[in-house]
């Protein structure tokens, strides 16, 4: 028996096609893939005197399907590197209280302390490496209290002025509301995803310079808050675009 494939199958066969699948090819040749169904067109008579066909376009359900699929596999990438991370900061708690003891026995102006240093810096990069591996993997609980948006915004902007300190070429400008904007939610974890957003516009700016803008914004109407970061600088291409989101990218 043929599969059914359109409405001719129908009109052939006799018999309508409940649910299937396939791929349609478009004029630009790009695959879209769509489910379709067909049905009879009845006269006044009762008799059948046409086939309709339906489609759906499968294109939605596969891009979700694709990224549930990418978030197990990431749910099973954070289990296996807690597991790393847990892992290796044993050995590292030994090589960074060997490193101490050099660093207690040399002297200040020996050459080798130097290295000793570096063994010391390098041992905290990577605990901090690991201790962030950690923090992703573990479920989080967040601490909702009523926080002050505009403190929290004028807090992150004279840290980030403060990096900037030494750059005479970028300028951040802070924008915020006539009145104090109080919000039930983590202020802690606001305050993260503002200052790693305004990291993210320093780099943007590179070496080029340029303006940095944070702004909080109150619609009264819908009861919401907007708080937006821009800059001027580089931008990010298509390509990298869909993959922000993905944890350490």
């Amino acid at each position: 028996m043929n599969e059914p494939t359109s409405a001719i199958y129908t009109l052939t066969h006799g018999s309508v096609i409940e649910s299937h699948e396939r791929d349609l090819t478009h004029a630009d040749g790009d695959i879209l893939p769509v489910r379709f169904s067909t049905a009879w067109i009845y006269g006044d008579d009762g008799q059948p005197f046409g086939v309709l066909e339906f489609f759906e376009d499968l294109r939605p359900l596969r891009e979700l399907q694709m990224r549930m699929q990418q978030s197990a596999s990431l749910a099973a990438l954070g289990e296996m590197a807690a597991q790393v991370a847990h892992e290796l900061r044993n050995p590292l708690a030994g090589v960074q209280g060997f490193a101490q003891f050099l660093l207690e026995d040399i002297e200040e102006k020996h050459p080798s302390r130097k290295t000793a240093e570096k063994i010391m810096v390098g041992v905290k990069d990577i605990d901090r490496i690991a201790s962030r591996l950690l923090e992703f993997t573990r479920p989080m609980s967040p601490n909702f209290q009523n926080v002050d948006l505009c403190e929290v915004l004028e807090q992150e902007a004279e840290l980030a002025r403060a990096e900037l300190a030494d750059r005479e070429d970028v300028t951040l400008e802070l924008e915020l509301p006539g009145e104090r904007v109080k919000v039930w939610c983590d202020g802690s974890l606001i305050k993260q995803a503002v200052l790693n957003l305004l990291k993210n516009a320093m780099q943007a700016l590179n070496d080029s310079g340029g303006e940095i803008q944070l702004s909080l914004r109150w619609d009264l109407l819908r009861n919401r808050v907007n708080i937006l970061v821009k800059d001027n600088g580089l931008g990010i291409d298509e390509e990298t675009l869909p993959k922000i989101f993905n944890p350490f990218f």
